[in-house]
């Protein structure tokens, strides 16, 4: 039951993400630089380290399937998701109900990544989700922030965001019990594939997402925390002695 504890977690993360945009707005836009840099410091380095070099061990499949979850994350991005802001300028006329799917079918799949983790390792797993709950945060934070510009109620911006968290417990438990009805050795590919695609989108949240709006001011500060992230993730993977 560790993932699905750990997606619910998750989730929450999302959700206090979006509640402090709606009810502590000043805090987290003072502080959202650097929640971002950290996440997409920690990200990147999870990924080269941890998951592209488990998935390759379980089979060849792995680096392709990185690629491929690279690929699908910026096509959906492309045509599900509004433009991003690059600047504090920039305004979002509107979100569609397709941007917002594509927020939720995101979480859904961090769920199911949580869970083919742990079905690898219980250290996989805990790193797996550590990152997972890292970017969940400041998603939240974002979300709520963009629902905000087009001047959605507190209510119905809560709701949206409430729906995006909770798809990552949904997945995690979905893919729990699936999991369950097959035999270990049958389902190493799958985990190799997936554990790969997971890897991809952590690539591309960290690099396309996050670390662009962490660096839409010259702070040093930011750079700092950036490599603070990955460093963490280093002093980590050797401590476990990998």
């Amino acid at each position: 039951m560790e993932p699905i504890i750990f997606s619910l977690l998750c989730g929450i993360a999302t959700i206090i993400g979006g509640t402090l945009v709606i009810y502590r707005h000043d805090w987290s836009h003072s502080n959202q630089n650097y929640l971002v840099a950290f996440a997409s410091g920690t990200l990147v380095s999870l990924s080269f380290i941890e998951i592209i070099p488990e998935s390759l061990k379980m089979g060849n499949q792995g680096g392709l399937s990185v690629i491929i979850g690279f690929i699908l994350l910026y096509l959906f991005e492309q045509v599900f998701t509004p433009s991003r802001c690059t600047d504090d300028e920039c305004t979002v006329k509107r979100v569609s109900l397709l941007a917002w799917g594509g927020l939720l079918l995101h979480s859904f799949i961090d769920g199911i990544a949580i869970v083919a983790s742990f079905q690898v390792s219980q250290s996989l797993g805990l790193i797996v989700a550590f990152g997972v709950l890292l970017h969940e945060f400041p998603e939240g934070l974002t979300s709520g922030a963009l629902l905000i510009l087009l001047g959605y109620s507190r209510m119905k911006i809560f709701f949206l965001i409430f729906l995006v968290a909770v798809a990552t417990p949904v997945g995690a438990i979905l893919s729990f019990f699936s999991i369950g009805f097959f035999n270990p050795a049958s389902i190493t590919p799958f985990l190799s594939s997936f554990l790969g695609l997971a890897a991809g989108t952590f690539i591309y949240v960290g690099v396309a997402d996050l670390l662009p709006h962490s660096h839409r001011i010259k702070d040093l500060k930011v750079t700092l925390i950036f490599l603070s992230g990955v460093l963490l993730i280093t002093i980590g993977h050797f401590l476990k002695g990998d």
